[in-house]
């Protein structure tokens, strides 16, 4: 199993997403990690995650979450005992100026936030489309780097599915706390299919740090 934490945090810090799981799957005996070959049409789907999910999907939420300061602090680690003293110290203080540099830089707006959810819209009918017939999986009914794509950047867009952090402490705020607006967009995408494979992914297939 993948610690998909880790994985997320290296994706995240790494545009070029296919090349941590590339160079896992180089490490490994490929007929033991099957799931990491990069096979075209996998890593065609994961560009497609990254850009909707790792890109658009942020630029929607942050629209909403950053508009009242406890919410952007907690989404920015300011509650987290792991991010160093002085750093949550600080945070509070550069708040305004930090979220309005992100606001400018992103181009976040209520008409960009809105233009990014129909697009994440749009990316959840065609994985819909893709599992209507079935499957456990986006390809078939094995688990593919895409799938762990889909769960490491799409866990955002259903907000802190079960064994999230995989026993780690989060300190992000619970659902009944986001803006009314954002919280019925997540409640029906999680109730939406490729929404509750990410849920299953998590469930079944998260490792669990003891």
């Amino acid at each position: 199993e993948l610690d998909w934490h880790l994985v997320g945090v290296i994706r995240h810090r790494h545009l070029a997403e296919q090349s941590m799981l590339s160079y896992l799957f180089s490490l490994s005996q490929p007929e033991k990690v099957e799931f990491l070959a990069p096979k075209p049409d996998v890593i065609k789907l994961e560009a497609e995650l990254q850009e909707v999910l790792g890109n658009q999907s942020r630029r929607w939420m942050y629209y909403h979450l950053l508009q009242t300061k406890s919410l952007g602090l907690a989404v920015w680690g300011g509650l987290e005992p792991g991010v160093p003293a002085w750093q949550r110290w600080l945070l509070p203080h550069v708040y305004p100026g930090l979220r309005t540099l992100l606001f400018k830089m992103l181009k976040i707006n209520e008409s960009t936030s809105e233009r990014c959810l129909r697009k994440v819209k749009m990316l959840y009918d065609t994985l819909d489309d893709r599992l209507s017939d079935g499957r456990a999986y986006l390809f078939s009914d094995k688990l593919t780097r895409a799938d762990i794509t889909l769960a490491s950047l799409g866990a955002i867009s259903v907000w802190q599915p079960k064994n999230y952090t995989g026993g780690r402490s989060a300190n992000l705020p619970e659902l009944d706390l986001l803006p009314d607006e954002l919280r019925t967009e997540i409640i029906k995408l999680r109730a939406r299919p490729t929404g509750k494979l990410i849920a299953k992914l998590y469930e079944q297939e998260r490792l669990v740090i003891a």
